[in-house]
């Protein structure tokens, strides 16, 4: 995916998971480029941003992230096993409150440990502080 595409679908995607904040109408107007074809993360905003396609179950970025999208692959198609080995290298990439997104229709495997539903409804997950874990 470009970083143009994975952009523009962040700003779609988002409001639509229910992920809009009391701030959000602020960061639209601030945050945005207008223009009569749609609107653009100003480039201040989407040059740190970087889009990476890989093979999850081989590989996997050594960052950490804020953001992690994994629809309709991992929960839908991979066996139980496979399921939590996957989730248990996506939660190790995951800051703390860090939100893991995942299809609407999918369910995570049982232990996961870690990750509260933001919006279970939408799919979105964030990962708990090991304070809270805890406990």
């Amino acid at each position: 995916m470009k970083d143009a595409e994975g952009v523009h679908f962040l700003q779609w995607c988002l409001p639509k998971l229910g992920l809009i904040w009391p701030g959000y109408r602020k960061v639209q107007r601030q945050g945005f480029d207008h223009t009569a074809e749609g609107s653009l993360i100003k480039a201040e905003f989407r040059e740190p941003v970087t889009f990476v396609e890989q093979d999850i179950r081989h590989t996997m970025p050594r960052e950490s992230f804020h953001l992690i999208l994994c629809r309709y692959l991992v929960f839908t198609y991979f066996d139980a096993p496979l399921q939590g080995k996957t989730l248990q290298h996506v939660q190790e990439r995951m800051r703390v409150g860090g939100a893991l997104v995942i299809g609407r229709d999918e369910r995570l495997p049982g232990g996961e440990l870690g990750l509260i539903p933001w919006s279970q409804k939408a799919g979105v997950y964030r990962r708990a502080s090991p304070a809270i874990v805890a406990t």
